[in-house]
């Protein structure tokens, strides 16, 4: 009964039952495909409440943004409505958002081939790495469990369960080769399990930084650490989906199941270790060098941008990529290994945090009821960590709290780099994994410090955005 007016109102406004065609969701929305969009009502959608905004793609497909309560709101959409029609149409979470945003901004319009390059290989690396993020997410909780109990609770730090939890941390960083293919193969229509046997083959003792060298037909093999690496398999899956495919369309279907599979790899595995690892790790490390000189030598101005950045890299999915390819900071077993990162995690916990801040402002700013539940409940949420309900409900809606976040995130990073504020595992960027910036040694000055950002951080997304908005408030928050 909870989701009753919510279901019945979103159905009512896409002119009923017989009318939706196509229903699935993604992280913080109900994805519709209706058959007349003549009979859809946006009006309608709009008043319902709990429907945080609305972004109609075309071709038949509009997307309802929820919130983060979304799996509950689809289950009980199928539970109320009797819904049994298709709910998967092979499109990743970050292409459907990125989509809904774009058709927002361009009014449904088609785009450039540029434009439309760029997006492929953002979905690729979003869609990639979106799935694996939990992997990063609970090794650097645990370490970060593992630092409060040894420093605070008395667990001896060489004892059996301490060994045990960070052989399971660092296993997550050192292996994530194959966790990364297979799930680029799903992204690509690859067999997964080829996926997995690169990222296999990539970490395996004698390729991983060969002893003595080695040499393919003569041609010398380039030495690299491909344990914990990100580009070199991102790199050798886009190699292998044409080749998979290529196979898979000239092999006779009864043997396929035997030389697909062979064939395939004797591709891949060559070009991936002659020509695409090196260059992927090369390009990897070489931006993690790059980046941590930027910290060093212009650490105000890295930080900025950064900052300022990360709510625009949250819509599009670059944040992940851009974590990812800096992951070997806080894998023992890199190359680019030093044991935290006082840029990008710093920035986006600065980030995260002005987002909060943008839209309690609009809690303030708004007279109408429904905008000001979903600020403070969504504000609160992204100082949290979760963003999404903040970002497309307030941010996005109202365009003026998305530009006052970017300037309280840039604010808030110049803060953290202030005190050179660092992240010793990583952690997605928020209050709930503030442990994660505990020094190993136990000291808090460093945690103060990054609880500090986050105030100062929100503060200045408040600020901003109540700046921003203050003069036209009633204009732009009454509807």
């Amino acid at each position: 009964m909870k989701y009753q007016q919510l279901v019945d109102g979103i159905v009512d406004g896409l002119g009923g039952m017989p009318n939706i065609s196509f229903a699935t969701h993604c992280a913080t929305r109900l994805r519709m495909k209706v058959r007349d969009t003549s009979r859809v009502s946006q009006d309608v959608l709009k008043k319902v409440r709990g429907v945080l905004g609305i972004r109609d793609i075309g071709d038949g497909e509009i997307q309802i943004i929820v919130g983060t309560d979304i799996e509950n709101i689809y289950d009980e959409f199928v539970k109320i409505t009797g819904y049994d029609g298709p709910s998967n149409d092979d499109i990743s979470e970050e292409e459907a958002l990125a989509r809904g945003d774009r058709a927002e901004k361009t009014g449904g319009k088609g785009k450039s081939k540029a434009s439309k390059v760029g997006r492929t290989i953002m979905d690729y690396l979003g869609g990639t790495v979106a799935p694996i993020i939990p992997i990063y997410m609970c090794c650097g909780m645990i370490m970060a469990f593992l630092t409060v109990c040894t420093t605070f609770l008395g667990l001896d730090s060489k004892s059996g369960v301490v060994t045990i939890f960070n052989f399971v941390a660092n296993a997550g960083f050192y292996f994530i080769p194959i966790a990364l293919g297979w799930s680029a193969a799903e992204k690509l229509g690859v067999r997964p399990a080829l996926g997995a046997l690169l990222g296999m083959f990539l970490v395996y003792v004698t390729i991983n930084w060969p002893k003595g060298g080695l040499d393919f037909f003569g041609i010398p093999v380039y030495q690299v650490a491909y344990n914990g690496s990100f580009l070199p398999m991102i790199l050798g899956m886009a190699f292998m989906a044409p080749v998979f495919k290529f196979f898979k369309k000239h092999i006779p279907s009864n043997v396929q199941y035997f030389l697909l599979p062979l064939c395939t790899m004797l591709v891949t595995v060559p070009v991936t270790l002659l020509v695409l690892g090196p260059i992927g790790y090369v390009a990897g490390t070489g931006f993690s060098v790059f980046m941590q000189w930027m910290a060093t030598h212009a650490k105000f101005l890295a930080s900025a941008i950064w900052g300022a950045f990360c709510p625009f890299g949250i819509i599009s999915g670059m944040d992940k990529a851009v974590y990812s390819i800096n992951m070997g900071v806080f894998d023992p077993s890199s190359a680019i290994y030093v044991g935290y990162d006082n840029l990008f995690c710093p920035g986006g916990l600065a980030g995260n945090s002005a987002i909060g801040g943008a839209a309690l402002a609009v809690f303030f700013l708004s007279k109408k009821s429904d905008t000001r539940q979903v600020a403070m409940s969504s504000g609160i949420t992204a100082i949290l960590g979760i963003t999404e309900p903040a970002l497309y409900g307030i941010c996005l809606e109202y365009g003026r709290p998305f530009v006052g976040a970017m300037a309280g995130a840039a604010v808030g990073a110049m803060f953290g780099a202030l005190f050179d504020l660092k992240q010793y595992s990583w952690a997605g960027p928020g209050l709930m994994t503030s442990p994660t910036y505990i020094s190993p040694n136990g000291d808090l000055t460093n945690f103060w410090f990054c609880l500090a950002t986050i105030v100062v951080s929100a503060i200045a997304g408040f600020i901003f955005t109540y700046a921003f908005s203050k003069s036209k408030a009633k204009e732009i928050y009454a509807k």
